[in-house]
């Protein structure tokens, strides 16, 4: 770059600056911050809510007395347990990062143990939600089994061995195990038979279900009955081996009557056996037999099993997972067995309940502790082998349970998440609520059916519910859209809103012919105007889905003109149109003529439409495309017609005025203008475009909540982009560099453009090149005089699209907004389109503080509105006008003449003087180039600016260069095919003017490097900073999305993320940095930031695992409620006692015969003598022990006289009043607690001593009796 480059660049910049300085001296609005009201102590990171989970799940458990549901998984270090309750769920804190293997809750406690894939058994406490103990496990732990209502865990290892583990304490018991039962049978059989050493993993262990002394330990190669109070082997039940094939356990099952139990193995064949009889199995059969079984398709293993009993159907039923012959088969197989029958070998029925995937593992939701969980369970949760988890309830068909929110996102595993917040209200109503067709139509019962969890209570400080309506959409297995009322914490499902849009992107042919099993959804928008949904797919198809509340509202079927459903869906806009179709019809009842002279058919309305018109929304594309042309004109764009709602009244009125001028006389300006205007480059025609095909439909789907109304199909390139805008439009471009605007209820394109189109031309807007296109300012016509087509870089592609309702720079005298299409590229660069008014060339917004892609577009108006509202205001209604005249008294072109060698010489001296306040200000970081400038400007310096190469903003009357001849520019003014009021303003004034908008937008373009702040309409740049002028911002930060949030003050700010995880917060307009926070590094790991979504109110949604995401607030000032306060054991909920227990209690008054029979066998284990055994003394019951304390303070106080209890009171009292009174009166309490504890065992020595004598006699009257002879009966 040459040193006049350099100086013509520094002298560019700084008539930018001054042009913005004169725009902000005279509108002091435009320089008010918008964030005063925002404190930068009040910016943060304040965790609200998590949606979802972290990981996918690798082991369950469930507590029937707590009903509390544990998952716990993920990958490490990623891992994580979550318990949830009712509408509660809460994360327990793990003591190491290790992958969960097994979870087991201590039924009607508030402890749940975990066993990591390293064997470290940790026990949780419920109450503080943190680890209570670590214990490591001497070898790999296999298998676990919970004795219920008592503290024990029985843990199996790799090496053969049981071991117990106090759950209460958080250890091993040292006084009790079970040894390798396997070897020790191994022994006793080497002598008799030469027989290799058996396998020694626990591979299941199951207690009895109603007697707490026996319990199956399976080993792979035998089934072992033992006996915990006689400490040995009471069964072993092993198979024959008549095959080298080494046939091995897999699982097992005790059936409800506790005399038999199922073993299933390997081979697929499961086992019933008589626990009675360990020769030789009752039953034995395969799971599933469909075929022959080969080495090429082997029978599958059986996984796992669990029997159940139905008593109001006097029915028992087993489970079974796994044992399948046939690989397509998925799901678990249900036997159905009589209750009643005493020889049930066979089951009398069987059934598939079928799930998507093959299981890996399942528990029975048991309604009882007790009894194994067998009777009358409430369902089955199933996990599959890819992690996720389904629930089933056990009725007739096996309806699924609706899982709590976050555990629906793994199935299927959710990909993509969009977080729609701030609906309008009436929308998000309509959204949530059922559509009517659910109202009326019943609904099966399934879908009412919940997963049963009544357990955990909410605190105080507890936040169910913010006060936004918001919505979480979640894209699932590829193709399917969930919706969620996001306004809830922990979400609320609309299942009826559920769409399935692999069922849309084809027919059933292709269906049938698997064809859409590829299909996926790239990007979802969501219409906040109409609540419709627009989804890109990966087969470069758009779907447009309305819900069927607002379709309710239309006519049933198709209409018979497009124009006709766009009145009919369009009630807001009816109106308007009408009164401007009897406007235009009172003002001029001729119609207008186009460029060619002829006049065009304007019969547009909804009663009689053209042919061509119709024929649209045919499916063939080349009859679209010139159907289209016919409509739409020879460039390519919507016909200038009077029933076109996106052409202002204005544009209308010139052009009839145009119209009527030609016609009574035609001169040869005119005749000029319209060569001119047919040479002059246009919008690239339909044909150089991608095909792209409409199909209006009304696919009406009662199970999703939506009707499919549009599909749209783009034969070349690929979908990049897509955005939604107001009026019902939604624009997307294409990898070739196309957009396209579409209107959804006119069902076509009303706009579109190609970036790099050969005859793609750009008005550059202020401070670009001077040899620009003209516009003009009031009439919505453009001239070319040294327009040049666009050198877009072969290598550029879209970035980023905005589609708002803003000030069109066609026409800034009217202060009515239309649609603004905004095109971000890679190399920097911004282009604006009108959409109403697409002849008009596209307008370049510079920024010049980088050429990075562009990441964000944004729009607000200056009271903080964001997007802006649309502005309705009449173009005719009186408005207050400044002026910001660069000459104070207006001058003749003769003046300009005379003055230019002047001009010239001043203006280097001006031009020197802008260098040098622009170096001065650049040390103060970019903010410092707009800053206002203490040189004031004097006439001639005014004067010399009018005529220097400076252009104003595009829709501003710009100067031309001025040659060192002023004639010719002079003539080239005037031969300029524009209004001559216009043009005699621009020559003789050497002004242009600046018209105060009512309400003024601000356009804030961010790429990577920058931030820039332009006027709306103008195009004016205001304020721009560069991202590494920011205090802790190096070379190497990038920004990776932005959005603008408004605090509940009414305090606005700009807050952009970095690749990093930093979050910054700028003033708006300003661009000033303001706070700086960061965001935890686990979640910056995951590398998801790019898919961060925001909310206008100052809260973050973003990913902090593989399927969850994290909802922060980050402007505290908003004072959103929320907070956590989750109690997840409830003290009122007590584990009732143990049906042994009550047995016993019931037979405590034995009579002589039980007595004689209790001489002779031992009664039921008790759980006293279960704690006992295993080296535990018993616990003693609350009550049992205030009962015993009442007592003996009874028997104290009937113990003496009143004399003497009074005295002993006194002297007490007078001891604890005294220094150390406390501890002796404790010790006198500990005292009278030893008495009362050795008058216990007195008590308790005398009974024992009477028992021994009773069971003296009972034997002494057993021998007389049987020495008796037959004459002495």
């Amino acid at each position: 770059m040459t040193i006049f480059d350099k100086l013509s660049g520094f002298a560019h910049k700084a008539k930018e600056n001054a042009l913005s300085r004169a725009i902000l001296s005279k509108d002091k609005r435009l320089d008010k911050s918008m964030s005063e009201s925002l404190d930068a102590a009040s910016i943060g990171l304040s965790k609200m809510s998590s949606f979802g989970i972290p990981g996918r799940v690798s082991a369950v458990a469930y507590d029937p007395v707590s009903s509390l549901l544990a998952v716990g998984g993920g990958v490490e270090p990623d891992t994580y347990i979550r318990v949830f309750g009712k509408g509660i769920s809460t994360s327990i804190t793990l003591s190491s990062a290790s992958r969960i293997k097994y979870l087991k809750f201590q039924t009607g406690s508030p402890t749940l143990v975990a066993v990591d894939t390293k064997n470290i058994v940790t026990t949780y406490d419920l109450k503080t939600k943190r680890a209570r103990g670590v214990v490591a496990t001497p070898s790999i732990v296999t298998s676990l089994e919970h004795c219920v209502g008592t503290d024990w865990l029985f843990i199996g290892f790799a090496d053969g061995n049981v071991d117990m583990f106090d759950m209460e304490a958080g250890a091993f018991g040292e006084e009790y195990g079970i040894p390798n039962l396997c070897l020790d049978s191994y022994e006793d059989q080497k002598s008799q038979q030469n027989q290799q050493p058996p396998h020694n993993v626990v591979v299941s262990i199951q207690m009895h279900p109603t007697d707490l002394d026996l319990v199956l330990v399976g080993y792979d190669s035998a089934v072992f009955l033992w006996s915990i109070r006689d400490q040995n082997i009471k069964k072993c039940f092993k198979l024959p081996q008549r095959s080298k094939e080494e046939i091995r356990l897999t699982c097992l099952a005790w059936s409800p009557c506790g005399s038999r139990f199922m073993a299933g193995y390997d081979n697929g064949y499961m086992h019933l056996w008589d626990m009675r009889n360990d020769n030789r199995s009752l039953m034995s059969r395969r799971v599933f037999h469909a075929g022959s079984t080969t080495e090429d398709n082997p029978c599958e293993p059986i996984y796992q099993m669990a029997w159940y009993v139905d008593d109001n159907a006097s029915k028992s039923f087993l489970v079974v997972a796994g044992g399948s012959d046939l690989p397509d088969i998925r799901g678990l197989h249900v036997m159905e067995y009589d209750l009643n029958t005493n020889d049930p070998r066979d089951a009398r029925k069987q059934t598939i309940l079928s799930t998507p995937i093959d299981v890996a593992d399942f528990i029975l939701l048991s309604s009882e502790p007790y009894f194994l969980g067998m009777h009358n369970p409430l369902g089955l949760l199933v996990v599959g082998v890819d992690g996720g988890i389904r629930a089933y309830g056990l009725d007739h068909g096996h309806p699924p349970l609706i899982l709590p929110p976050a555990l629906q996102f793994l199935d299927p595993p959710v990909e993509q998440a969009y977080y729609i917040s701030q609906l309008p209200h009436s929308v998000f109503q309509q959204l949530i609520a059922p559509p009517a067709q659910h109202q009326h139509q019943h609904q099966p019962q399934q879908r009412d059916l919940y997963l049963p969890l009544a357990g955990g209570v909410a605190g105080n400080g507890h936040i169910y519910r913010i006060p936004s309506n918001d919505l979480l959409l979640t894209v699932h297995g590829q193709s399917t859209l969930r919706f969620w009322d996001a306004s809830y914490t922990s979400l609320r499902p609309l299942s009826n809103r559920t769409i399935y849009c692999s069922d849309d992107i084809s027919t059933q042919v292709e269906q049938q012919q698997q064809a859409v099993t590829t299909s996926k959804i790239r990007q979802v928008v969501l219409d906040n105007h109409t609540g419709g949904v627009i989804v890109n797919m990966n087969d470069n198809t758009i779907l447009v889905y309305i819900p069927d509340s607002l379709e309710e509202k239309q006519p049933a079927g198709h209409y018979s003109t497009t124009q006709e459903k766009f009145i009919a869906n369009c009630e807001d806009t009816l109106d308007e149109i009408s009164q401007l179709l009897e406007d235009m019809n009172n003002n001029d009842e001729e119609p207008p003529t186009d460029n060619t002279g002829q006049q065009p058919d304007t019969t547009l309305s909804p009663s009689s439409q053209p042919e061509q018109q119709q024929a649209t929304n045919t499916q063939q594309s080349d009859s679209e495309q010139n159907n289209t042309k016919e409509n739409l004109g020879e460039e390519g764009s919507i016909s200038k017609d009077e029933t076109n709602p996106f052409i202002s009244p204005e544009q209308q009125q010139a052009e009839k005025s145009a119209v009527k001028q030609e016609e009574s006389n035609p001169s040869d300006s005119s005749i000029q203008q319209e060569q001119q205007v047919v040479e002059e480059p246009t919008i690239p025609q339909k044909e150089k475009n991608p095909n792209v095909k409409i199909e209006l439909l009304d696919k009406r789907n009662e199970t999703s909540g939506f009707t499919l109304t549009m599909k749209i199909s783009l034969e070349e390139g690929t979908i990049t982009k897509m955005v939604s805008g107001e009026k019902s439009l939604f624009g997307f471009s294409t990898s070739n560099a196309s957009t396209y605007v579409i209107d959804r209820l006119l069902g076509q394109i009303v706009f579109s453009i190609n970036t790099k189109g050969d005859n793609y031309a750009v008005t550059p807007a202020s401070g670009s090149d001077a040899n620009s296109i003209s516009t003009e300012n009031s009439g919505g016509k453009e001239t070319s005089d040294k327009s040049s087509p666009s050198i877009i870089p072969e290598d550029t592609h879209i970035t980023q699209l905005g589609l708002y309702s803003s000030y069109s720079p066609s026409n800034l005298k009217s202060f009515q907004t239309v649609p603004q299409l905004f095109i971000g590229l890679s190399n920097g660069h911004t282009y604006q389109h009108d959409i109403t008014t697409p002849s008009l060339q596209p307008i370049l917004i510079p920024s010049t503080l980088s050429t990075t892609p562009i990441i964000d577009i944004h729009m607000i108006d200056i009271n903080g509105n964001y997007p802006p509202k649309a502005e309705t205001t009449p173009t005719d209604a009186p408005t207050e006008t400044s002026s910001l005249s660069m000459d104070q008294h207006q001058q003749s072109t003769e003046q300009l003449a005379r003055k230019s060698s002047d001009s010239g010489r001043q203006q280097s001296k001006d031009d020197a003087a802008s260098v040098k306040s622009e170096n001065s200000n650049k040390g103060g970081g970019a903010v410092g180039l707009l800053r206002k400038t203490t040189r004031k400007f004097s006439k001639s310096a005014n004067r010399n600016r009018s005529n220097s190469q400076s252009a104003p903003p595009p829709p501003l009357p710009q100067q031309q260069d001025m040659p060192p001849l002023p004639t010719e520019d002079t003539d080239e003014v005037v031969n300029s095919p524009t209004s001559a009021t216009s043009s005699s303003k621009r020559i003789t004034a050497g002004r242009w003017e600046y018209n105060e908008q009512p309400n003024p937008h601000f356009l804030i373009i961010v790429s990577k490097k920058s931030m820039t702040t332009f006027l709306s309409g103008y195009n004016t740049r205001l304020f721009q900073i560069d991202l590494q002028s920011t205090q802790g911002c190096t070379e190497q930060d990038t920004i990776i999305s932005s959005k603008i949030m408004t605090a509940d003050g009414g305090g606005s700010c700009l807050t952009v993320v970095l690749q990093n995880g930093t979050i910054i917060f700028y003033t708006l307009p300003h661009l000033t940095p303001l706070a700086k926070i960061n965001i935890p590094a686990d979640i910056v790991a995951s590398r998801r930031l790019e898919d961060m979504s925001y909310s206008g109110d100052g809260r973050i949604v973003m990913w902090s695992g593989a399927y969850e995401l994290e909802q922060d607030l980050v402007l505290l000032q908003s004072k959103i409620p929320h907070g956590e306060a989750v109690m997840l054991h409830n003290p009122s909920i007590r584990l009732p006692p143990h049906p042994i227990q009550a047995s016993v209690a019931q037979k405590s008054k034995k009579s002589w015969l039980d007595t004689v029979q209790g001489a002779f066998q031992k009664g039921p284990l008790t759980v006293a003598e279960f704690d006992t055994i295993m080296g535990k003394k018993p616990k003693i019951d609350p009550e049992t022990r205030k009962s015993q304390i009442a007592k003996a303070q009874a028997a104290s106080s009937s113990g003496g006289g009143g004399s003497n209890r009074s005295s002993t009171g006194n002297k007490v009292q007078e001891e604890s009043s005294g220094v150390g009174g406390v501890f002796k009166e404790l010790g006198v309490k500990m005292n009278e607690r030893g008495e009362r504890l050795n008058e216990l065992e007195t008590k308790f020595e005398d009974m024992n001593q009477a028992s021994g004598d009773f069971l003296k006699a009972v034997r002494d009257y057993n021998e007389r009796q049987a020495n008796k002879k037959w004459w002495e009966f």
